[in-house]
């Protein structure tokens, strides 16, 4: 994001709460995939964060930039500058690595045309966590109209997120089993779509706008830390018999609540001091790309014969870090520059 294109409230202490979620992603999918440990309540709910940084992210920056139909013009393309290149990067990268996926002449445009969100993403992705992109990108379209609608009246934007909160937990409940302990794939099919997440985006915008009203007053690092402690309790402590049971009934709305309130104490962190936002800074940076590339890092090592758990397990966290690195560089951020002086036409 550059200068231009930061709002005037910039929260880097998101941004290092976005690569915190990444790395935790990570460190799920590699220690399931070694058969170490179960920690999916990071895999789920570190996700889902995503949706609310997203949205107060997005909130903060278009607030009173999205006054027309070229503006909405621009926003789009912008965040298809931002987040395609890598994503069909890393879509090539499952053809070379791992194959042709079953049913590519469907699922191939889907992912391609970033459409997937729309048609059963976590079926229809072929990137491992690319289910999450195809439903951001459903928000990026819904956006404008919820700014429009919600920015200049408090009351319908909170109204708005409360009913998406509702829907997203009657959603859930419904599509997920009481008796199902193991996620299976038609019950995930079933789960992963835009209104089991749509609460998650709109109470990140909701969030935003009160926080630009009066959030200066409310930081402190006591009060973030505070909850950001208390938040991170249930995560700790929570058990359940199987995965599944981690997102429905009051332990999922448990965890819902707890999601939101961790990256509402990270946003009211006061001022970082100029080594901590630069850390923060390099985290946001890197955090898109860990979490394509980390599976595709750890499959390709896997082909690797004679190397041990352990070591399978190092080298994916280093080359991912390293590859994630290099690919911002290259990628990531000349692409999205790309995309602003193409649309530097249409401010």
């Amino acid at each position: 994001m550059s200068n231009s294109d930061k709002p005037t409230t910039y929260l880097y202490s998101l941004d290092l709460l976005r690569g915190l979620f990444a790395f935790a992603v990570m460190c799920y999918h590699v220690l399931r995939y070694e058969k170490v440990v179960s920690l999916s309540v990071l895999g789920y709910y570190c996700v889902y964060g995503f949706f609310v940084i997203s949205g107060i992210a997005l909130y903060l920056t278009y607030v009173d930039r999205l006054a027309s139909i070229r503006d909405v013009r621009t926003f789009l393309l912008r965040r298809i500058f931002r987040i395609a290149p890598l994503y069909w990067l890393t879509c090539i990268g499952v053809i070379i690595i791992l194959g042709v996926p079953k049913d590519f002449a469907v699922r191939g445009p889907l992912n391609f045309s970033l459409m997937f969100g729309f048609f059963d993403p976590g079926k229809a992705s072929i990137v491992t966590g690319g289910w999450s992109i195809g439903i951001e990108f459903v928000f990026y379209i819904l956006f404008p109209f919820i700014l429009w609608a919600g920015s200049k009246r408090p009351a319908v934007m909170g109204a708005m997120a409360f009913f998406s909160i509702i829907l997203s937990i009657w959603f859930t409940n419904k599509v997920i089993p009481d008796d199902v302990l193991n996620m299976t794939r038609d019950i995930w099919a079933a789960y992963t779509q835009p209104i089991a997440f749509i609460g998650y985006f709109l109470m990140g915008c909701f969030f935003a706008q009160i926080f630009q009203r009066y959030g200066k007053k409310w930081q402190s690092w006591k009060l973030g830390v505070l909850i950001i402690t208390f938040s991170i309790l249930p995560f700790l402590f929570l058990r359940t018999e199987g995965p599944v049971q981690l997102l429905h009934g009051m332990v999922g709305l448990t965890l819902m609540i707890s999601t939101l309130t961790v990256v509402i104490g990270f946003a009211l962190l006061p001022r970082f001091d100029d080594k901590l936002r630069a850390v923060s800074i390099e985290a946001g940076k890197l955090s898109y790309s860990v979490y394509l590339l980390h599976p595709l890092v750890y499959r390709s090592l896997q082909k690797i014969d004679g190397l041990g758990s352990v070591p399978r397990i190092g080298l994916t966290f280093f080359l991912t870090l390293i590859f994630s690195a290099i690919i911002y560089r290259i990628v990531e951020n000349p692409v999205r520059r790309l995309g602003k002086r193409l649309t530097a036409t249409h401010p």
